[in-house]
């Protein structure tokens, strides 16, 4: 599914750049790594669902700190203002990236919401990947692209 008219600015200044972190990044596979976060997650926030793709997916050379750390903030901000929200998070790839799209219901997302992606898009910064988001609506859609191994590309 496509997502129309995403936005990408953000209302306040560009995050500045950070350095990456000091250690280098793992191989990681990404529906491996998400299903042992969701686990975590879940004691949290019963209300999240996973889809993973049955074929697996091909590696990611990534952060696990990093990466944990950005869909950690846009779960804790999203179920901080609507506790028992439904919120899916799907594991998809194409064109050489890894994409994790998060979506939920919240009409006042577009306040908390910019916040919350700043160490998405610091990740997506420090592994050349993107960010897309947009609020709709009553709902909100975040998409991040991560570029896939160096080998499986």
């Amino acid at each position: 599914m496509s997502l129309p008219a995403l936005h990408a600015p953000l209302p306040h200044p560009p995050v500045p750049p950070f350095d990456a972190p000091p250690d280098d990044p793992q191989s990681l596979v990404l529906a491996v790594e998400l299903a042992r976060l969701a686990a975590q997650w879940r004691e949290r926030w019963p209300g999240l669902r996973l889809n993973l793709p049955q074929s697996g997916t091909w590696p990611l050379e990534s952060w696990p700190e990093a990466l944990r750390g950005a869909l950690d903030a846009l779960l804790q901000a999203a179920l901080q203002r609507r506790p028992n929200a439904a919120l899916e998070l799907v594991l998809s790839s194409t064109r050489g990236l890894l994409r994790v799209d998060l979506q939920g219901h919240d009409p006042q997302a577009r306040a908390w919401l910019p916040d919350a992606l700043r160490p998405a898009q610091r990740l997506a910064a420090w592994q050349g990947g993107r960010l897309l988001w947009r609020v709709h609506g009553k709902g909100w859609r975040i998409r991040l692209g991560l570029p896939l191994s160096p080998a499986r590309r």
